[in-house]
């Protein structure tokens, strides 16, 4: 997958099902350790809650998962939470629905939509970041150009940052495909005045 969604912040939202208080958790993670002490840090806090369950996603392709029903039936809820994760391809985030029972059972489809809809809900109160596979360019080339290079890199690339020196020096990320065919963009439009140095590769945020 060339791209994926990560939390920009931690977000809560809290709802109420049948005397039950969901209260759903939302938070960006660095790794596979971030996310186990988010989770233990969760329930240090919500230490007299019924339930604490949970799913995390922790690296960008998407192998390091980890996922618990705390004491819930078997596959109606940590499940249900990774599923919201997956279907709305987020990574590198934790998503905890805490429960307080209220002394009306669910049922095992309730329990399911329950945490799968505390889930969503708290995802949609929250912003995600789009993270795209891009590779970050630095692009240099005089005054002159300028405003031919920056117009190219902002239809074809995400400008992250522009340095005013001698020169004018822009850090942009790029598609990796597209490389090719911004090259010869820049050098057609500046008449080969103009310098291009491909530097990492990764996930980075954009606008979009």
């Amino acid at each position: 997958m060339s791209f994926y969604y990560a939390p920009s912040k931690e977000i809560r939202c809290e709802t109420v099902i049948k005397h039950s208080r969901f209260i759903g958790v939302f938070a960006p993670i660095e790794d596979y350790d971030d996310g186990v002490a988010f989770v233990l840090s969760l329930k240090r806090e919500f230490a007299n809650a019924t339930h604490v369950c949970y799913a995390f996603i922790s690296d960008e392709m998407g192998r390091e998962q980890k996922f618990s029903d705390d004491g819930e039936p078997q596959g109606t809820a940590g499940q249900p939470i990774l599923d919201v994760l997956k279907k709305r391809n987020i990574k590198k985030a934790v998503l905890a629905v805490v429960r307080y029972f209220g002394g009306i059972k669910l049922g095992a489809n309730g329990l399911v939509s329950a945490y799968s809809g505390s889930a969503s809900s708290v995802i949609n109160e929250g912003a995600l970041t789009k993270m795209v596979y891009s590779t970050l360019i630095e692009v240099e080339t005089d005054y002159t150009f300028a405003g031919k290079v920056r117009n190219i890199l902002s239809d074809k690339g995400d400008i992250k940052d522009c340095i005013y020196d001698s020169g004018v020096l822009f850090k942009v990320t790029i598609l990796p495909e597209s490389i090719d065919s911004i090259t010869t963009l820049l050098m057609d439009a500046t008449s080969g005045n103009v310098i291009i140095t491909e530097r990492e590769k990764k996930y980075y945020p954009t606008k979009d």
